[in-house]
């Protein structure tokens, strides 16, 4: 059995990982742009194992399926943030390619199953967030994301492909150079930084839920052959953390005068934690990384802190 991870950045290279780790087969990583060095530092990468090519056509992907005897399918690709932040209409036009082009090749391929990760910004402006309350996201980012869930729903309706939607929190880990994924990008610029005085930049200001990439990827490799036709789960860490827990966590770690400013207008706002009572029980998720564990394993890997063998 052969997964194809399209994305080879953040989430890709662990999801990678985890197959590895958990003997589920082979995989082909697919991006328009691979860090092989970043690759090689979380997981072992043989030279056949990764494609740098952008599909803009699915006769592209199709060639893929059929050479690699693709099996399962994870999609942890996308214009993130930052790229709708530049230019919005050419992110969302560049996504939105990827997504046909990855529904037309598996209405003429069968694949067994199909991971697609989604966000939690398809909530928007919405009251409730479980997963079957009505989403109305207002964002560019949001929105982007519903319309790509509408085609893998379409994908489990036409064929016989298992999909599996998981609106996930603010996922965050060791990224590649020139990662997309503006909440963890955020949090790693503060980890790596040399100076003594460090002042949190905006996005972790407010309250936040990260998510870690491990939890992430090990329920993406528990549940990829196995579950419903069609299902959308939320998946997070249960916890909102606002700028001064995150604060006192990076002094006591990193032993340096980490700062915010004083936004009282942000600290002052409740934030509930996004619902995953449906993860817990249809899926047996439970996190296993606190906030504690993501930042000692993001500093380990920029060796800002020595690795231990016994981590709290």
């Amino acid at each position: 059995m052969t997964t194809l991870i399209i994305g080879g950045g953040l989430i890709g290279a662990h999801v990678a990982r985890e197959i590895v780790n958990q003997r589920k087969g082979n995989f082909i990583i697919l991006a328009h742009r691979i860090d092989l060095s970043y690759m090689n530092s979380i997981t072992s990468i043989k030279g056949d194992q990764t494609i740098e090519r952008a599909i803009t056509n699915y006769e592209d992907l199709s060639n893929i399926i059929n050479y690699y005897h693709i099996k399962n399918i994870v999609i942890a690709a996308g214009s993130l943030h930052p790229s709708f932040k530049k230019h919005s209409g050419a992110a969302i036009l560049n996504e939105s390619q990827l997504m046909l082009s990855i529904q037309t090749a598996l209405f003429r391929h069968f694949i067994d199953n199909l991971v697609y990760i989604s966000s939690l910004g398809v909530y928007g402006i919405s009251e409730e967030r479980t997963e079957e309350s009505l989403p109305a996201p207002y964002s560019s980012y949001g929105i982007t994301k519903l319309y790509n869930e509408q085609i893998v729903k379409t994908i489990a309706q036409y064929t016989n492909c298992r999909v599996l939607v998981i609106r996930a929190c603010g996922t965050v880990g060791p990224n590649p150079n020139l990662s997309g994924n503006w909440m963890s990008s955020a949090l790693n610029k503060v980890i790596r930084s040399n100076d003594q005085q460090v002042e949190l930049d905006d996005a972790l200001y407010s309250p936040n839920e990260f998510l870690d990439v491990r939890d992430l990827s090990s329920f993406i490799v528990n549940n990829l052959e196995k579950g419903k036709c069609l299902d959308i789960v939320n998946l997070g860490p249960g916890k909102v953390t606002d700028g001064r827990e995150l604060v006192i966590e990076l002094k006591k770690i990193f032993h340096k005068n980490y700062t915010y400013r004083n936004r009282n207008d942000i600290f002052s706002k409740t934030s509930e934690p996004l619902p995953i009572n449906k993860a817990i029980k249809d899926y047996n998720f439970s996190p296993k990384y606190n906030l504690k564990r993501t930042l000692k394993y993001i500093g380990e890997y920029y060796g800002k802190i020595c690795i231990r063998a016994n981590r709290n």
